[in-house]
């Protein structure tokens, strides 16, 4: 049945720290989960327009407040199941690549594919777990994604080349993985005394700090100081934000920042 105006979600856009949240004119279907690819020329994004039940990956060319050139990268082919969501997308570092969940194969897994839609393939096998919000490694050669199973919530790396799979040793639940520009941590989301608190960790799972605050925490997300010279951006330059209880995560000012190494 067609959504009313009301079951939408839809893509806003803000300039700036502290401006104004503003539309970006798509379809008349639900979308969200929006990413900028690296040269932040274009966006890709879940709608509903073609699937009103599950969602595909749509990317388009961003011209002011308006999406152009849009494009169903992960449309129903025969023998798909009926019911086939695509959600998370997350572009490569080199804009080459896009990763993915997809039931295409009977369940939630990664995939990746390329920024066209061409040479999509799975990197996780799908089970008793459901793998989503994959976020890339700097070198794109491997990515960190949330697995929520029976046995907890744990944060694993696949190799985007293989499929070799590891998982952060955490002693509590992991998810919302979010890889650092300079590739030596991971921020993860984690509740080991009650509130959901942002952690961040190395490659290898061990604690560098820990945002201590009261409340719970929501989509930690990375973000590099602007340079002058094309250079490797060095830790202390890598921020991440989140979202905090109570704020309004559209209006352009994100409740908190933190950097690593103010609680090392």
């Amino acid at each position: 049945t067609p959504e009313t105006y009301a079951e939408r979600s839809r893509l806003r856009v803000i300039d700036r720290p502290g401006e104004t949240a503003e539309w970006l004119v798509a379809t008349d279907a639900s979308e969200r989960e929006v990413t900028w690819s690296p040269d932040g020329r274009r966006v890709a994004f879940v709608s509903k327009q073609d699937d009103r039940i599950g969602g595909d990956i749509f990317v388009a060319d961003v011209e002011g407040r308006r999406l152009v050139n849009m494009r169903n990268l992960t449309p129903r082919v025969d023998a798909s199941p009926e019911i086939e969501p695509q959600y998370t997308p997350a572009w490569s570092p080199d804009g080459t690549r896009i990763a993915f969940t997809s039931y295409r194969s009977g369940g939630p897994a990664i995939w990746v594919m390329n920024a066209d839609g061409t040479s999509a393939r799975p990197l996780t096998d799908h089970g008793d777990h459901i793998d989503a919000f994959p976020t890339w490694s700097p070198d794109n050669r491997s990515i960190a994604f949330q697995r929520n199973s029976p046995i907890g919530t744990r944060v694993g790396i696949v190799s985007v080349e293989d499929r070799s799979l590891r998982f952060l040793p955490f002693a509590s639940d992991a998810a919302a993985p979010a890889w650092s520009p300079n590739g030596e941590h991971i921020a993860i989301l984690s509740a080991p005394d009650g509130d959901r608190d942002v952690f961040v960790v190395t490659t290898q799972g061990r604690i560098v700090s820990q945002v201590r605050r009261e409340g719970a925490d929501y989509n930690p997300a990375w973000s590099r100081r602007a340079s002058s010279r094309p250079q490797v951006v060095p830790h202390r330059d890598d921020r991440l934000s989140f979202r905090r209880p109570g704020s309004d995560d559209l209006d352009g000012r994100p409740t908190a920042h933190h950097s690593p190494q103010e609680e090392r």
